[in-house]
């Protein structure tokens, strides 16, 4: 009989220590609960989040690798277009056309004759004209002297 005495106090005590540390998780973790189902439920949402998650990751990555493509293919046509325009600068610099060609005047003042006189000759045909006629006199006369000093 005292052992039986004894194994009830003993089974008595664990029985407290088991309530006293239920107690104690039940304080560190209040309401509510996570319980097996909804552990279950919330797993599968973070799953659900962590696919969406990797389709966003992936489609990123694509456009990123498209942006590279298309900064890469960007560069290579500036890249060109530099090898292009030094190419060009090159040209311009050993044809050294200057501004002051003394073969652009005459043909410029030979230009500007022919048209006067072509609008004065159309004058009397009466055909429209841009210009009035003084103003086209105006202009001739002051090309007749270089026109005869260029042509002589």
């Amino acid at each position: 009989m005292k052992e039986a005495t004894d194994r009830a106090a003993l089974l008595s005590q664990k029985i407290i220590e088991a309530r006293t540390s239920l107690m104690l998780l039940r304080q560190t973790h209040p309401q509510p609960r996570l319980t097996i189902p909804l552990a279950d439920d919330k797993l599968a949402d973070q799953v659900t989040e962590m696919q969406t998650l990797n389709d966003q990751v992936q489609a990123i990555k694509q456009k990123g690798k498209a942006e590279k493509a298309r900064v890469k293919s960007g560069a290579l046509e500036v890249e060109n277009l530099r090898i292009e325009a030094a190419e060009v600068e090159k040209a311009v610099e050993t044809s050294q056309i200057d501004e002051d060609d003394s073969r652009l005047v005459p043909l410029y003042d030979w230009s500007v004759y022919c048209y006067v006189l072509y609008v004065c000759t159309n004058l009397s045909v009466g055909t429209p004209h841009p210009l009035p006629c003084n103003i086209q006199y105006q202009i001739l006369r002051s090309h007749i002297p270089r026109l005869r000093t260029s042509c002589d």
